[in-house]
């Protein structure tokens, strides 16, 4: 897919730059990751105070799937720790 390169353009220059569409997809997967991952912590923090080193983790290593399923966990789970349980 090629697209304007608004950068060239702005420094008066035209032309445009080739982005591959594996790299398209793997950014939106990243973005969708990271806004679920983001779903999750906020109501965690809200909930039970700054999350600690090791929920930080799991949460970064852990596919969307998962995160969902601990997005719906954080509302009924009484501690931080059963949140996490699968």
């Amino acid at each position: 897919m090629i697209i304007p390169d608004r950068r060239t353009e702005r420094a008066g220059w035209t032309g445009s730059r080739h982005i591959e569409p594996r790299g398209t997809q793997k950014g939106e997967r990243r973005g969708e990751r990271n806004g679920v991952a983001k779903t999750l912590t906020q109501p965690l923090q809200h909930r039970f105070g700054l999350s600690p080193e090791w929920a930080s983790e799991h949460i970064a290593k852990v596919n969307p799937d998962e995160l969902e399923m601990w997005r719906l966990q954080v509302l009924e789970a009484p501690t931080l720790e059963e949140v996490f349980v699968h």
